[in-house]
């Protein structure tokens, strides 16, 4: 690609090529904030986020010691969202997998207990759907909403605001000469350092907008049979079963039509019913 064909593709390039300089004012520290022995007194924490450009999640490491409160940034995970286009829904749920396997892999490598982290995410359907059955999705929110369920609990699951999710800047980016003043991204939410009291308020997610939900068919079993609509083995008399018929013909009628027919049976009502054919109604 040339740059006559391209230049803003080539404006883009150079802008961000300028800011590389200034990532070497970065310095990340490589003390977790905890030793090997108490990182089963640690909080795990995760956030995920997606938007149309990529989604990913981030790993923080939460210790107390001696009334101090530590928060260190340990590992983040970024994807690019696929090319052929996935609408934003499945894109959370895809944040919220990488969540998922983020938090397994730093439990295995470490040996913490995974069920005692805590997974944040800013998007209300993709919460209802961790909080519900994988099997009302459909297929591609059912697979990974079940391997997320296989290693998560639903109570883990929490709430976080859009403007406090510190995975923001990976599914929509920033600039080298902003990260530097981003603390959200080093330290998490400024709520993070307080008890969990004091913590996001979490949201109910019972009438949250949740499309993709799996179609269910049903079908309908009809049984049809052939036993008669009179046994004529119970009428003593030919005449008493003439009767009987009229009686249902004029029934139906009356059911189907405003005009209501009332009284005894009329002659013209027996002459119609012997001319009805015999298998209309035996």
């Amino acid at each position: 690609m040339g740059r006559d064909t391209a230049p803003g593709y080539w404006r883009q390039v150079l802008s961000w090529t300028s800011q590389l300089h200034l990532l070497s004012d970065m310095h990340v520290l490589r003390w977790i904030g905890a030793q090997n022995h108490k990182l089963q007194d640690c909080e795990l924490h995760v956030f995920g986020d997606a938007s149309e450009r990529a989604y990913g999640a981030v790993l923080y490491l939460k210790s107390i010691t001696d009334d101090a409160v530590t928060v260190r940034l340990i590992c983040s995970k970024a994807r690019l969202a696929p090319i052929k286009g996935v609408i934003l829904p499945r894109l959370e749920i895809l944040a919220a997998l990488v969540a998922t396997r983020l938090l397994r892999y730093f439990c295995q490598a470490t040996e913490c207990d995974i069920s005692k982290a805590t997974l944040w995410s800013d998007s209300a359907g993709a919460l209802a759907r961790t909080r519900g059955d994988p099997k009302r999705w459909e297929k591609f929110v059912c697979n990974r909403v079940t391997e997320i369920v296989e290693y998560t609990a639903p109570s883990q699951w929490r709430h976080c605001p859009g403007s406090q999710n510190p995975t923001d800047i990976l599914s929509r980016g920033l600039h080298a000469h902003d990260l530097s003043a981003y603390h959200t991204r080093r330290n998490g939410p400024t709520w993070f350092q307080v008890t969990p009291d004091h913590w996001s308020r979490d949201i109910r997610t019972d009438h949250a907008s949740t499309p993709e939900k799996r179609i269910t068919s049903h079908q309908t079993l009809t049984v049809s049979t052939h036993a008669p609509l009179l046994d004529v083995h119970k009428f003593s008399s030919y005449t008493k079963l003439l009767r009987v018929v009229a009686w249902i013909i004029r029934f139906m009628r009356n059911l189907r039509s405003a005009d209501k027919t009332l009284g005894k049976l009329t002659a013209s009502e027996l002459q119609a019913t012997c001319a009805t054919r015999r298998e209309h109604f035996i």
